[in-house]
């Protein structure tokens, strides 16, 4: 069925499942952020620890491109990028940065309150 779609829908389709990835991504970081503050652990601090961990490692490993990006843009997209629709500029340009950061720091303040 994938075959027979147009590359523009196929485009909607991968930035629609893209924007649902990113908040996805958005809420585990706010969470994880939300369990380093209190010091309440939930089973999705531990999911979301480790579903922005390997997504982290898949951004390193493609050189901080995400693989749908390329989809999209493989597909005809003029960018693959989706953090313009959900964020300021200034914050889309430093998303990786940005939402990074606050995942580096939840982590640390999670390690901080299960060892101490």
């Amino acid at each position: 069925m994938w075959h027979k779609l147009e590359n523009e829908r196929k485009v909607v389709l991968i930035k629609g499942f893209h924007i649902f990835m990113v908040l996805l991504f958005m809420g585990a970081v706010i969470i994880c952020a939300y369990s380093a503050v209190t010091g309440i652990f939930f089973k999705l601090t531990w999911a979301g620890l480790g579903l922005v961990l390997v997504e982290g490692l898949v951004l390193i490993s493609r050189g901080w491109v995400c693989p749908l990006t390329d989809l999209a843009e493989r597909y005809g997209a003029e960018s693959g990028s989706v953090t313009q629709y959900l964020m300021p500029k200034w914050m889309s340009d430093k998303a990786f940065e940005i939402w990074g950061a606050a995942y580096v720091a939840s982590a640390l303040g999670i390690l901080a309150r299960v060892i101490f």
